[in-house]
């Protein structure tokens, strides 16, 4: 498999394709990475994203059959070359297709970019602000309203996804590109003021591994999340007004 390609990632694939070709022998005819491993950014806690190309539809049964137990664990698209054709018109589907036409790598068969068409960047725009009514806004009120969802959100992996998610869609709508979490955080870190630089900082500290700690109480931490990611949304939807 390619260098690119951590070696932890690079063992499950393998044993995808493995249990893939055992129980639907000659269907899956491509498998191409996107997410954290295809934009440089894979980590300890990071996923392995496959989508899946094969000759014909498959059942939710098969594609339960192929789920793949350890880490990193993987999580598989899939889709047929009649819907690869159209992976980029609406939705989420088109942030898929940019990724996988300008970052994707190849485990088999063709690579991506030869046969999934990259978007244009106001249907780019157009997917993130979708994105961003429909999950991101609805996550915060749930955050701050909801009893367990209070309580999830003090864990550190939650501080760094509330902290991530919005900047990457703030970036591609200004930028037109696709960016890994880690950029996104240290792009706006440049763009917003000083006081949001904190919680930034706390969040990119978490992603990365990082030594110390920015915060002394975790309600702090929850806290300045929250408020930061009211301010994201009012920016990014502020874009192009």
């Amino acid at each position: 498999m390619s260098e690119s390609i951590p070696p932890a990632a690079a063992v499950q694939i393998s044993r995808f394709l493995a249990v893939a070709d055992q129980i639907l022998p000659e269907v899956v005819e491509a498998v191409w990475i996107e997410g954290s491993i295809a934009l440089g950014d894979f980590r300890r806690k990071s996923d392995v994203d496959l989508f899946v190309v094969t000759t014909r539809p498959t059942s939710e049964s098969e594609r339960r059959s192929l789920r793949i137990s350890g880490r990193p664990p993987l999580q598989v698209a899939f889709g047929t070359w009649q819907e690869v054709a159209t992976l980029g018109s609406c939705g989420l589907g088109a942030v898929t297709a940019v990724t996988l036409h300008r970052h994707g790598i190849a485990v088999r068969g063709l690579h991506p970019s030869t046969v999934v068409h990259d978007v244009d960047r106001a249907t780019l725009a157009a997917a993130m602000r979708g994105n961003l009514e429909a999950y991101w806004v609805p996550w915060l009120e749930r955050a701050r309203r909801g009893l367990i969802d209070r309580v999830k959100t003090l864990h550190p992996w939650m501080i760094e996804w509330g902290v991530a998610g919005v900047p990457r869609q703030y970036i591609t709508i200004i930028e037109g590109r696709i960016v890994s979490k880690t950029v996104a955080m240290q792009h706006v870190r440049e763009r917003f003021d000083r006081p949001w630089h904190r919680i930034l900082d706390e969040a990119l500290r978490l992603r990365t591994g990082g030594a110390g700690r920015g915060y002394g109480s975790p309600l702090a931490r929850r806290r300045d999340m929250l408020a930061f990611l009211e301010h994201a949304i009012e920016r990014t939807r502020a874009v192009g007004r």
